[in-house]
């Protein structure tokens, strides 16, 4: 059975239809993201990001079922706002996983 994908005319929250984005106010446009299938790895950063940027929508998780007719994207209605929010979030914690610690030589080592 086939997974049904968001409607793209609204978003619905606490069960009311949401048309702006809470935290900034801008109204929610449409967009194409991909699809992204298969069990995906969620930290609590990642959590604590969709909670800081909840209209960002910038990929949908299609679930673990795989198949080669699943379609690869979807609209979705999102906010400019919480989108840029979260590139400056995911530039930032790139940039802290990318700085490597220096190697010490050998002979520093303490036995």
């Amino acid at each position: 059975m086939r997974q049904k994908l968001p409607d793209t005319d609204s978003v619905v929250r606490d069960g009311h239809e949401v048309e702006s984005c809470e935290f900034h106010g801008l109204e929610l446009e449409k967009d194409s993201v991909e699809i992204v299938y298969g069990l995906l790895p969620f930290d609590e950063e990642k959590m604590e990001a969709c909670r800081n940027f909840p209209h960002a929508n910038t990929w949908v998780g299609g679930g673990c079922l795989i198949s080669s007719d699943n379609p690869e994207r979807v609209e979705v209605l999102y906010c400019r706002a919480c989108r840029a929010a979260e590139e400056e979030w995911e530039a930032a914690r790139r940039a802290l996983q990318a700085v490597e610690l220096p190697l010490r030589d050998e002979s520093e080592w303490v036995n």
